[in-house]
């Protein structure tokens, strides 16, 4: 997750911290690779 100030977090920060980014980013790396 990002803070306030649109600074990455590190996931599970809170119960129900997921770290969407994290998986945002494996997405796009597996597009560029395909792509």
């Amino acid at each position: 997750a990002l803070n306030v100030q649109g600074e990455a977090l590190p996931c599970g920060h809170s119960p129900q911290e997921e770290c969407p980014e994290y998986f945002i980013q494996k997405l796009q790396s597996f597009l560029h690779s395909v792509l």
